[in-house]
């Protein structure tokens, strides 16, 4: 079993940040263009980590073949698995402001708003009792303005009162 360093930033499902020891703490695997890639592919208003792999192994196989052998799948045995590093940057990158997702909320702050219990199917693959559902911003962050038209044009009252 590898040996996993631990930091105290505390994730979603109330553990503390972890992975391997020997890696940079500052070391991305999966960056945020890849997350976002896959979130806009996916198509979808919510989804869980389960949901996310099958479109990121699709769409990225490469870097999900690298993270299984580097963190194996769930079942054989590891304490921090591929599952388990998406899982986490999907909750770490749902915090920051320019993100698709909304803010996922902290387990051991509500578990009733962005959690609920796997299906026996999602159990299977996952094995926790809880799993998350990260939910689409409805409006991409920083991006304000009035609202166009097919043509261009602005629209609204405000737009109509400037005319």
């Amino acid at each position: 079993m590898p040996t996993v360093a631990v930091v105290g930033n505390f994730l979603s499902s109330g553990h503390a940040l972890a992975w391997p020891a020997g890696d940079s703490m500052g070391a991305q695997l999966v960056g945020d263009d890849a997350i976002g890639s896959t979130v806009r592919a996916m198509g979808v208003r919510a989804f869980t980590v389960l949901d996310f792999i099958d479109a990121f192994s699709r769409l990225h196989p490469k870097d999900w073949h690298r993270l299984v052998e580097r963190f194996g799948r769930y079942g054989e045995g590891r304490r921090y698995k591929a599952t388990t590093y998406l899982s986490n940057r999907l909750d770490l990158y749902s915090q920051r402001p320019s993100s698709l997702l909304r803010p996922l909320t902290r387990y051991s702050v509500d578990r009733s708003r962005d959690y609920r219990r796997p299906t026996p199917e999602e159990g299977a693959r996952f094995g926790s009792p809880w799993i998350a559902v990260f939910k689409v911003r409805s409006k991409r962050p920083g991006r304000k303005g009035r609202a166009r038209t097919q043509r261009g044009q602005a629209s609204g009252p405000s737009a109509r009162a400037s005319l």
